[in-house]
């Protein structure tokens, strides 16, 4: 199917040369046809008078019939012998070409009066193809008493249009056609010769443009300046060539983040590892002297080291897969209070099997909460969510789901000392050092926790924020609130 816009906009140009160059063949052929014509001075009137008298005197049609035969002589004059009640004498058989009574005849041998061309019609010669419009200005004719008796009158008629010169005639139908097919074949070719140049142009702007994106010029784009089919397709290029350039630059920062998690990963296992050792050559080489209550202290450092070491490579590799560009933007739909239910309940059973209990208060709304997200993703943040959440609690955890227009607020709180200035300054954002919490059984951590749950967050794109109940010291609790798009 042709592209309506730009059909049209080749279609009119092209119609529009075509048109002017048939207007100037037209007009090109008229000029020749015209030049072609004999342009000469004719003899005054009294000439062609004295010339019949002189060839014979006594038979007037006689010298007439013998002036006409010289037809290469005088090709563009028409001769017609009146007596003097106005009845045609020569040529035969032809009707008179004025009206005798109206005039008032010349009455001296030689004498002669003008008729103006509109009062007698002569041949007509047209040219073939002329331009539309009234024949050019006809000469006036001539009518000449000849002399003798009886009285004879000459009508000197001059042809409306010349006729060609001897031997060019029938060439004129081929000229006007080929002058029609010339002028044709110019206006084709130069649309064609147009259109050629404007799509050659959009061309060689693209092949610039490709030019530049293979040297590594990302922000190469087309400029834009037509709204025709071809300025969408730079449209749409354009806007392929930004994905283009967002994907490489994501690329380009995930390789630089996996470089440095690569780093990171063996300055931060070089610490616990270092610590294991240590442990475990004391209890090799000295467990003989050491009393059981420092070898049971020894055996929990190695378990707190051993658990901080899964936390730590669980949390690292789970880092790396998260900001692989693999996840798709449309997910199936997740009932969220479902979920959060699930997690919370699964939180207080874990503490339950430690010997800890934990009051749950949960106020959702009636109706289920449809989100779209990963069901893996979202798992996992409230899972670390509730298990900050319970780490700190001393009896109570609840948690509220409120439904806004197009996204949705979860808020944690806590009963427990609340969360210490540094943790509110540096929410998300990984520690250098390991940090050993004595308010949740001496737990080794990095903060890696906060990282997680703020990038799951921003994969959704939603926020994390996280604040304290008061402002007294010590505060009353800790509030995480989570907000996520349906």
């Amino acid at each position: 199917m042709i592209p309506k816009k730009l059909f049209q906009k080749y279609f009119l140009m092209a119609s529009a040369l075509i048109g002017v160059f048939v207007f100037l063949g037209f007009f090109l052929v008229s000029l020749l046809m015209e030049a072609m014509r004999p342009n000469r001075e004719f003899p005054p009137p009294i000439y062609f008078a004295r010339l019949i008298d002189r060839m014979n005197p006594k038979n007037k049609i006689a010298a007439l019939k013998e002036l006409s035969s010289w037809n290469n002589q005088f090709p563009q004059i028409n001769f017609f012998l009146f007596n003097e009640k106005g009845q045609v004498l020569f040529p035969e058989n032809k009707s008179s070409p004025l009206d005798w009574s109206r005039w008032t005849k010349p009455s001296l041998a030689y004498d002669f009066i003008s008729i103006p061309s509109q009062e007698h019609r002569g041949p007509h010669f047209p040219l073939p193809f002329a331009p539309p419009g009234p024949p050019p200005p006809q000469k006036p004719s001539v009518l000449v008493k000849l002399s003798g008796t009886p009285n004879y009158y000459l009508l000197i008629s001059p042809s409306r249009m010349s006729p060609p010169k001897e031997g060019l005639g029938p060439l004129f139908p081929f000229i006007g056609i080929g002058s029609l097919i010339i002028s044709l074949l110019l206006g084709v070719g130069t649309a064609l010769a147009i259109i050629y140049q404007h799509v050659q142009n959009g061309v060689q702007q693209a092949d610039r443009v490709i030019a530049e994106l293979h040297k590594g010029n990302l922000k190469a784009r087309f400029h834009i300046h037509r709204k025709d089919e071809f300025g969408r397709a730079m449209e749409r290029f354009n806007f392929m060539a930004d994905e283009i350039e967002q994907l490489v630059n994501n690329l380009k920062s995930i390789d630089q983040k996996r470089t440095q998690l690569l780093q990171e990963l063996a300055h931060d296992l070089r610490t616990p590892i270092a610590s294991l050792k240590n442990l475990n050559e004391t209890l090799d080489y000295k467990r003989d002297t050491l009393k059981p209550e420092i070898q049971q202290e020894l055996f929990g450092l190695a378990r707190k080291e051993i658990n901080y070491f899964e936390k730590l490579v669980e949390d690292l590799l789970f880092l790396a897969q998260i900001q692989e560009p693999l996840y798709p933007s449309q997910r199936p739909p997740i009932v969220l209070n479902q979920l959060i239910a699930e997690e919370a309940d699964d939180c207080v059973l874990r503490n339950e099997h430690k010997g800890r209990r934990i009051h749950l208060v949960q106020k959702f709304p009636e109706h289920p909460v449809l989100i779209h997200g990963d069901l893996y993703l979202l798992r996992r943040l409230f899972r670390n969510a509730f298990e900050n959440a319970s780490s700190f609690a001393k009896n109570q955890i609840s948690t509220t789901v409120n439904v806004n227009s197009d996204k949705v607020h979860i808020c944690i709180v806590d009963d427990g000392p609340g969360f210490s200035v540094e943790a509110l300054n540096n929410f998300g954002n990984r520690r250098t050092t390991r940090n050993l919490d004595n308010k949740t059984e001496g737990r080794i951590s990095i903060g890696l926790g906060s990282v997680v749950m703020k990038t799951i967050c921003e994969a959704h794109r939603g926020k994390i924020e996280v604040s304290n109940l008061t402002q007294n010291d010590p505060p009353l609790g800790a509030k995480v609130d989570i907000y996520l798009h349906k």
